[in-house]
């Protein structure tokens, strides 16, 4: 089943979607998504998922010179996903 937005795009039903749930975060901006991150990584990718954990924050993920997602792909994965991790943290815009 396909689903479409205002725009005419198809987004995949929850059930269709490539991975189970992403994480896409900073360790620096909170204890807990230290731990998260560490949790993470010892469940051995028990679900598909999609992960980039950062050590430390940076203000544009669009510049080449880092390695972040940048906002087109951020974008595709979150509709690629079931769910979003969102650990607790700052936002520091």
């Amino acid at each position: 089943q396909m689903l479409m937005n205002q725009n005419g795009s198809v987004i995949a039903a929850s059930s269709q979607r490539k991975y189970a749930f992403n994480a896409i975060f900073t360790k620096s901006t909170h204890a807990g998504r230290s731990i998260l991150a560490d949790v993470l990584q010892m469940d051995g990718n028990s679900l598909s998922s999609f992960e980039q954990i950062t050590d430390t924050w940076q203000p544009d993920p669009n510049k080449n010179s880092n390695d972040l997602l940048d906002s087109k792909s951020y974008m595709k994965v979150l509709l690629e996903s079931t769910f979003t991790l969102a650990p607790a943290g700052h936002n520091p815009e």
